[in-house]
């Protein structure tokens, strides 16, 4: 739901939005964007000069100093953002216009978890039928690191309750008045509440998995690419006054981290993914059977 600015007698103009319902891209456009991603992995896998995945068996270690360093800086940035959450929600509210409008609206799809879930699963049957693992991988992390953030971002969302920015609460039949406290919180509350939902951000998780995948992946230039992007996916998000600047860090942190352990674990010999899941193909390449395999017992 996008707002307009409308003033109510009795609160302020920034807190006042009159109620202007914006729609979900089209389906055919949510499909041409995760069709453009497949054909992008697989142009960026094969064109010389880029790398190649790192294979089975990697000496990088699932967590080390840098990814240390890296998660308490992050960490770090987080918590000094908290007390000015408010603050800084005011300032965004202030400078917004209709150019900051128009490229919100061109990078918000991009953060969301159900097109890069498309995206990546199509990548990865891609790979498969046409018998290039590197695609394939790439496919199946991606999937994995945005379906764990994706968990991870939902559960601390139900578990913390916060209160978005723009929190209802109805003036009259044609306005709403927006929340500008920061600091409300109802423990559970967000299971039951879409107004408390706040903490942490899911599109920021998932377009810093996307990112942080790209980046062990295929590093180089794609790492100054798909950084940015995702850090402008999260602005988007506290542009559309939806999110709280907190909650955007936060949501970075879950995203770069589930991706390191996905494409880390992957990496490992006897791999946990390769355990659980499966894929082939019949003889005649005409089927493509994807499954999850859980150990029930037994053996020796």
């Amino acid at each position: 739901m996008e707002s307009t600015g409308t003033e109510v007698p009795g609160y302020p103009a920034h807190a006042c939005r009159r109620r202007v319902h914006r729609g979900w891209l089209p389906v055919s456009s949510i499909r041409a964007l995760a069709l453009s991603a497949l054909l992008l992995a697989t142009i960026a896998l094969e064109s010389p000069g880029v790398q190649a995945l790192p294979g089975h068996g990697d000496s990088a270690p699932m967590f080390g100093t840098r990814d240390a360093v890296l998660l308490a800086g992050l960490l770090a940035i987080h918590a000094a953002l908290l007390p000015f959450d408010g603050d800084l929600r005011n300032e965004m509210q202030r400078v917004r216009g209709g150019a900051t409008h128009a490229l919100a609206r061109t990078v918000e799809p991009m953060g969301r978890s159900s097109l890069w879930l498309q995206a990546s699963a199509g990548t990865f049957v891609f790979g498969k039928v046409l018998r290039e693992p590197r695609v394939a991988d790439l496919g199946l992390h991606l999937f994995l690191s945005v379906a764990l953030s994706n968990t991870v971002t939902r559960g601390l969302k139900g578990l913390s309750g916060r209160s978005r920015p723009n929190a209802v609460h109805p003036a009259s039949s044609d306005f709403r008045v927006l929340s500008s406290d920061p600091h409300t919180w109802t423990l559970f509350a967000g299971w039951g509440d879409a107004s408390r939902r706040s903490y942490p951000s899911n599109h920021a998780a998932t377009a810093f998995a996307v990112a942080a995948v790209l980046s062990e992946e295929l590093g180089g230039a794609v790492t100054w690419l798909a950084y940015p992007i995702a850090g402008v996916v999260a602005w988007s998000r506290l542009h559309d006054d939806v999110h709280w600047a907190s909650d955007v860090t936060l949501g970075a942190v879950v995203g770069i981290f589930s991706a390191r352990l996905v494409v880390r674990s992957r990496r490992q010999e006897d791999s946990v993914l390769e355990r659980w899941f499966w894929f082939e193909t019949d003889p005649t390449d005409r089927a493509v059977r994807l499954g999850v395999q859980v150990p029930v017992g037994g053996g020796r």
